[in-house]
């Protein structure tokens, strides 16, 4: 048998301490390492994972000033600059892994506690080196979004390799939640379940449950896993969204509390805790969340600008005025090329400067933020529309919000959670027939618009399908279904007349609007394979 080692791998330190990059290198190369880089901060390391293919990377979680070790696995998974089959090792101080947990999606392989021996070092990178180059097939398929590819090569995997049939089931999993397959999913976790507790069954059943809307089964399977395992932070995250969808916000704030008391070095975490207690009106955790969730992402891929807001309004709300307004003025430097940012920063001031007795002042924020609508559109996210439009009905300005609510409408005509926004708004400023003719209106002008580039398609007018579908997104760039439809009729084009480079980074580039969006996830994915195939095609 030979010799375990290293010789062949790309591998990548990441400390602050030279003393600590030069042991590890050391007790790296007694193994056959030869390719050892080193980074000695957060922004360095993100940089080397961004331009250079590591099979292995060692990351303190302590890394100084900017970002620390979280926050660059954080930004490597986000950026997906990070591929799947490298091994990701977060070291701690001792017993501080839980600490320093963030969220499920945003997890190392593993965790290795100083002090770091060279066996220990050996043991833990042998063990997930060697499962993961069973799986390393699997990963690549993945890496480049070839699932149908991917689930072939696990099953087949899962028949040659029934010592490591757990592993593969949860990569399977993984990829039927990827593609939408919930009910396959269900079926997966409830067959691993039948033999035996598996925690990662347990909660991607609980996650299947919550996707399938299920939110009265997912709830009692949490209350179920907590209660079996008081620590699984992973549970209570989702316990807490469960019991929000179900309406119980302050259940769902004292779950999340419990997470933070294990866990409180999570930006998603503190974030989600604060706006559930501002939802509550629990002002004093609301403060204290939101302020931490604005610290703790201040170097992350992570953050935004809404963090500030929330803190800023937070200490309105705790008669903190003055304060509240200089948290206000450092959203425009923390965001700088955030026109998004800088509308939330208007409305925002103009909150406080209410708060403060100073209307003047406050209609004068609301006038710069329309400014910045007028030029930029309905670019801005619903969150910030909104704002703005509740902002414009508290000072007369009733023309200016009807214009802003339509545009927020028409992006977003299948969010039942952002109509129900809309319908709170003007409910507030007692004008609520006019959210019932604003969604009214919205959801004629995409259904025509959707119904007339169909009918183009059908009748071989594909080229004029793209102009009106173009035409659409430049206007609605935030509608998920505008978007997709722009792409599909460039595919559509594609198949019909042959690959082009043009066409193609136009569809990719209207995919890329709606990567993230839960309730499309399938249409997309169907639609990436087609742009997959088609640039294979093209050479």
């Amino acid at each position: 048998m030979p010799l375990w080692t290293l010789k062949n791998s790309k591998i990548l330190i990441v400390d602050d301490y030279a003393e600590m990059r030069s042991m590890l290198r050391s007790m790296l190369m007694a193994y056959g390492a030869e390719d050892i880089k080193q980074s000695s901060n957060g922004e360095d390391a993100v940089e080397k994972i961004a331009n250079h293919k590591f099979d292995i990377i060692l990351c303190d979680y302590n890394l100084g000033e900017g970002k620390d070790g979280q926050q660059v696995l954080e930004e490597a998974k986000h950026r997906e600059i990070l591929p799947l089959a490298t091994t990701f090792i977060m070291v701690t101080a001792e017993n501080t892994a839980m600490m320093v947990m963030g969220a499920i999606d945003y997890q190392p392989d593993a965790y290795l506690a100083k002090p770091v021996t060279k066996v220990t070092l050996q043991a833990r990178l042998r063990k997930i080196i060697e499962k993961k180059e069973f799986t390393k097939k699997i990963s690549i398929e993945i890496d480049k979004k070839e699932y149908g590819k991917a689930s072939k090569l696990c099953d087949e995997a899962m028949s040659d390799h029934p010592a490591l049939r757990l592993e593969l089931q949860s990569l399977k999993y993984t990829l039927l939640t990827t593609i939408g397959d919930h009910d396959a999913a269900e079926a997966l976790c409830k067959q691993v379940l039948a033999d035996r507790d598996v925690p990662w069954a347990q909660l991607g059943l609980g996650k299947v449950y919550f996707s399938q809307q299920r939110y009265g089964d997912a709830r009692e399977l949490l209350e179920d896993i907590i209660a079996d395992n008081s620590d699984f932070v992973a549970a209570y995250d989702l316990l807490s969204k469960t019991q929000k969808k179900l309406g119980d916000s302050q259940a769902a704030e004292e779950t999340l509390a419990k997470a933070i008391q294990k866990s409180p070095k999570s930006l998603v975490r503190q974030r989600e805790l604060g706006e559930l207690a501002v939802l509550n009106e629990n002002h004093t955790v609301a403060e204290r969340a939101c302020r931490d969730a604005m610290l703790i992402g201040k170097h992350s891929v992570l953050r935004k600008a809404n963090d500030y807001v929330n803190y800023s309004q937070a200490l309105v709300k705790n008669n903190k005025g003055k304060e509240a307004l200089k948290i206000a003025d450092r959203i425009k430097s923390a965001f700088k090329r955030d026109h998004d940012a800088r509308l939330q920063a208007e409305i925002c001031k103009s909150t406080v400067h209410q708060a403060l007795g100073d209307d003047a002042k406050a209609v004068a924020s609301v006038d710069a933020a329309l400014v910045l609508y007028e030029k930029y559109g309905p670019n801005f996210s619903s969150g910030a529309g909104i704002a703005l439009a509740k902002s414009c009905l508290k000072y007369n300005k009733e023309e200016e919000a009807d214009t802003i609510i339509k545009d927020v409408a028409k992006n977003n005509h299948e969010d039942k959670a952002v109509l129900a926004e809309i319908n709170q708004t003007y409910e507030d400023a007692g004008l609520s027939g006019k959210a019932e003719e604003a969604i009214a209106a919205a959801i004629d002008e995409i259904a025509e618009i959707n119904n007339e580039g169909v009918r183009l398609i059908n009748e071989g007018k594909i080229a004029e399908s793209i102009e009106l579908f173009k035409k659409a997104a430049k206007a609605l760039p935030l509608n998920h279904t505008i978007c997709l439809n722009a792409a599909q009729s460039y595919i559509l084009l594609m198949k019909k007349e042959g690959a082009n480079k043009q066409h193609l980074n136009e569809a990719m580039l209207y995919l890329s609007t709606v990567k993230d969006v839960d309730s499309v996830k399938k249409k997309y994915n169907e639609l990436m394979a087609s742009c997959r195939e088609i640039a294979l095609q093209a050479g």
